[in-house]
């Protein structure tokens, strides 16, 4: 039997793209998202990379204001549908002044990399007890302010679900 070149070409390309159709990314693990790149309003450019799940920057060059975005819960679980985990992560950013603002960021798997891909507010000193994913669905427990509460000490207890959509995230009732 003869190969010609162009044969073994053509063989070799189609197991490439047979493999690369059937091969999955690989899951990101909570260190990944630690040190993911995440987009903030409170940001001299908008983004951030953190690294372990920190990331510190002068608000204004001849002030000591520091921002701070810590990615303290982080919830597994697949956001778009496509059987890849992706996550919820709690991301929480003090401009410097009394306020510390909490935002939910929904992150997906972009071939096994962390892609942040757009944030829900919070809340202004809110205080966030969980993040889960299930069906695709974020779940965020957490107290709120009630109507006399003082800024520092939110007590009503709330539960806000959130699903991708068009890769926004949409508030669910």
């Amino acid at each position: 039997m003869k190969r010609t070149t162009a044969g073994v070409i053509l063989l070799g390309a189609s197991l490439l793209v047979g493999a690369c159709a059937t091969t999955k990314p690989q899951p990101f693990t909570a260190d990944a998202i630690r040190n993911a790149e995440y987009t903030s309003p409170w940001l001299a450019f908008g983004y951030a990379r953190l690294s372990d799940g920190i990331y510190r920057e002068r608000f204004n060059p001849d002030s000591p204001t520091v921002i701070v975005i810590r990615s303290d819960l982080i919830a597994m679980g697949d956001l778009d549908g496509d059987g890849v985990t992706d996550a919820a992560v709690l991301l929480i950013s003090n401009p410097g002044g009394s306020g510390t603002f909490y935002d939910l960021a929904a992150v997906v798997n972009d071939r096994g990399i962390p892609k942040h891909i757009d944030t829900a507010h919070l809340g202004d000193r809110v205080k966030v007890k969980s993040i889960s994913i299930q069906s695709g669905t974020i779940r965020v427990e957490m107290l709120a302010h009630g109507p006399k509460d003082p800024m520092c000490c939110p007590t009503v207890e709330v539960t806000r679900t959130y699903k991708l959509d068009a890769y926004k995230l949409a508030r669910v009732n």
